[in-house]
């Protein structure tokens, strides 16, 4: 369980405010599975084997129709300037001529797509894709997925060329200071999952 406490208080109030507000959970001085981070095979017992692959539906109060792919993947938090998932997320995502989102909408099967790290912890990482079902869609399932999987497998086999190979002939965006990005709002909830 992780508590996130985000005020313009000193570090001592906060503390004391969640010593108020918070007595009657216990501090079992757990440890972090730190070492987990370091085995690469980490990410593959953190469902049991025998639950995955997993399908859950369920009816939604709104009329809303995603689709949410979820895969562990190995720890991402000790690589986290060299954000490892981030190239995939853009081959996955990517929104122009031949990628799997034009795909989709040239089939009428969705109207969206994001794919990104959605959780990092220290033993794994948990890679999303969500992708925003038309009708139709929602209907076929099996195709969507199917479209999906064939362009992971085209990321997988890409991955093989040398990373420079892929980026030809593109500049990497240049880097903003420091103060700019401190400038940009975030959730304080998803500031908890980065500690």
């Amino acid at each position: 369980m992780k508590l996130v406490v985000l005020g313009a208080q000193s570090l001592d109030d906060l503390q004391g405010l969640v010593e108020t507000h918070f007595p009657d959970i216990p501090n079992d001085d757990a440890e972090t599975p730190q070492d987990a981070a370091e085995d690469s095979s980490a990410h593959e017992t953190v469902f049991p084997a025998d639950c995955l692959p997993l399908r859950v539906d369920f009816e939604p109060v709104r009329e809303t129709r995603h689709l949410m792919v979820l895969w562990p993947v190995p720890a991402t938090r000790p690589h986290f300037e060299a954000r490892p998932t981030h190239y995939l997320s853009h081959l996955i995502g990517h929104e122009g001529p031949g990628s799997l989102l034009a795909h989709l909408k040239d089939d009428g099967l969705a109207d969206g797509l994001t794919a990104g790290t959605s959780y990092s912890f220290d033993a794994f990482s948990i890679f999303k894709v969500t992708i925003k079902l038309t009708e139709f869609g929602a209907e076929h399932p099996g195709k969507v997925l199917a479209a999906l999987y064939r362009c992971v497998a085209a990321c997988l086999r890409r991955r093989k060329q040398p990373l420079h190979k892929q980026k030809q002939g593109k500049k990497p965006p240049p880097e903003r200071p420091v103060a700019e990005k401190a400038k940009r709002k975030s959730r304080p909830g998803g500031q908890g999952i980065c500690f």
